[in-house]
């Protein structure tokens, strides 16, 4: 949940800590949109289509640590102004995986190995190798569960980054991310039901175009 969607006017001679804050809220913000309108495009059927939004959330994620990892603010400072420290595929290739998102980009752009390899379904009712293009909305249930766990991993972080960032004490941090560890317990089940369960030759990072 993000709590206290606002934040002041930039004061004078501002701490390192206010871009830091604003920056990590403004992409929590973020973050929680582009998750939610994932959940809803992949229970509709669509996981292909959703990489796009998918790819938009480890961007988010990544961006989140590169920001709270700079106590000199400059990153945040320079993302909240629009003027891009680092290119997305730098960012996401430091603090996130540069394969994963490599992947996803395929069903984010008119590429043919999306279709090829995640539209394509056994037609045994035409031939017995026969495969087919899905059109209709189509679930595959080892490879939704699998991008979900992933959206699920990054929530957590980013509930993690708004637990310290609206923090104004020791303490407050304690508490904070306490409640944020909470999670943890329910994601590490997700992880070993769903994401650890996906065969090698299934993970995203090692698929081909193969048919």
């Amino acid at each position: 949940m993000v709590e206290g969607a606002s934040t002041p006017p930039e004061p004078e001679d501002a701490p390192p800590s206010f871009y830091v804050r604003e920056a990590t809220l403004l992409l929590s913000v973020l973050a929680l949109r582009t998750a939610r309108a994932c959940l809803l495009v992949v229970s509709a059927g669509y996981m292909p289509e959703a990489h796009g939004l998918k790819r938009r959330l480890s961007e988010v994620h990544a961006r989140a640590q590169a920001v709270g990892q700079d106590t000199t603010g400059e990153h945040a400072r320079q993302w909240l102004r629009n003027r891009g420290p680092s290119t997305p595929p730098k960012i996401v290739g430091k603090f996130g995986s540069a394969d994963l998102w490599a992947v996803y980009s395929w069903g984010a752009h008119a590429d043919a190995q999306s279709v090829q390899q995640w539209l394509t379904v056994p037609m045994p009712d035409v031939h017995e190798d026969h495969m087919g293009l899905a059109v209709p909305p189509h679930h595959d249930g080892i490879l939704s569960n699998a991008l979900l766990t992933e959206v699920g991993m990054e929530c957590r972080d980013m509930a993690a980054a708004m637990a310290v960032a609206r923090a104004t004490t020791h303490e407050e941090v304690g508490l904070n991310v306490a409640q944020v560890k909470t999670l943890d317990p329910d994601l590490e089940a997700l992880i070993r039901r769903y994401y650890n369960r996906v065969p090698e030759e299934r993970r995203p990072n090692d698929l081909t175009t193969e048919s």
